[in-house]
């Protein structure tokens, strides 16, 4: 586990501590495919490694703003 997913987790602990409930934590980059359970359990609801595809990111982004 990189500094990403523990600057990732301190974000959701701020988030919770405040009550920010409008915050949507999405990451993105070249993230080791054994961290997203970890990033998605700390509050990611969203994850993209290289190679995604711009337009999966997209509708995989406005779905999450959709149901928000």
């Amino acid at each position: 586990m990189k500094r990403r997913a523990h600057f990732s987790c301190s974000l959701v602990i701020v988030q919770k501590k405040y009550g920010q409930k409008d915050i949507i934590l999405i990451m993105e980059g070249v993230i080791p495919a054994q961290d997203y359970q970890y990033l998605f359990d700390a509050g990611a609801v969203a994850v993209f490694g290289p190679g995604t595809k711009i337009s999966e990111a997209a509708i995989t982004i406005l779905k999450v703003l959709l149901e928000e």
